[in-house]
């Protein structure tokens, strides 16, 4: 795999909001499984009816799927004005964020969980795993309040312009590390350096060789050429 195939997967997993949720779903179903049979095994039950029981868990399941839902419908609403209003990179900024992402992980882990636990009732109520889900509803409650309240935070349009600034300076940083005092001190050290060293440091830095060398710059000048007609009509 090369640099840039990395590259696009590394940037696809941060910007991708649904692999999160995904595997939460799986762990969801494992862990039912892995609960549901440790309840078996250490014989704990509950002293509630199992249709009760199912009727409350069933209740706690649409709820969690309708905080799915009204989350993704108002993030894709207010990501949409907020884009048309400040900037088209908060697009960006809102599917990066860590809290949306781990919110959507319970809620879908919640769901999930709960429709496993439906499904396992039968005579009678496993208690470890009746009060695992019921929990977890209570979590996914609280983390929706907090999510609401982070978005509401995170879409002002100070806010806003502040983190894409940050991401701008990080990005400026990444393409230019040294400031420019550094670059002054760095180009006045080599100065008594001869043209063979010169060529010889820069050969070594890019681990090149002569003929590699030539052949990237044959290959790379027409394009800088281009670039600099096309300023130079711009300009005139």
């Amino acid at each position: 795999m090369s640099w840039i195939h990395r590259y696009w997967l590394r940037h696809y997993l941060i910007d991708t909001i649904w692999i999160a949720p995904f595997v939460g779903m799986l762990a969801a179903m494992f862990i039912a499984r892995g609960v549901h049979a440790m309840d078996d095994l250490m014989a704990w039950r509950s002293a509630l009816n199992p249709e009760a029981a199912k009727t409350v868990l069933i209740t706690l399941g649409s709820a969690m799927f309708t905080f799915v839902v009204f989350v993704s419908s108002a993030l894709l609403i207010a990501v949409q004005l907020a884009s048309v209003s400040l900037t088209p990179r908060i697009i960006a900024l809102v599917f990066q964020d860590r809290l949306t992402k781990i919110a959507m992980t319970l809620f879908m882990f919640t769901f999930t969980l709960s429709v496993a636990v439906v499904l396992r009732i039968g005579d009678h109520v496993p208690a470890f795993t009746v009060r695992l889900t019921a929990y977890s509803c209570v979590i996914s409650l609280a983390v929706f309040l907090i999510l609401i309240d982070h978005l509401g935070k995170l879409l002002r349009p100070s806010t806003a312009v502040r983190r894409v600034a940050m991401m701008g300076r990080r990005v400026i940083k990444t393409v230019y590390p040294y400031s420019l005092s550094q670059r002054r001190r760095s180009s006045a050290e080599p100065a008594s350096w001869s043209k063979d060293a010169q060529s010889s440091s820069v050969l070594s830095c890019w681990n090149f060789a002569p003929g590699e060398a030539t052949r990237t710059l044959f290959a790379v000048w027409p394009i800088v050429r281009a670039q600099r007609k096309s300023v130079h009509s711009r300009r005139c």
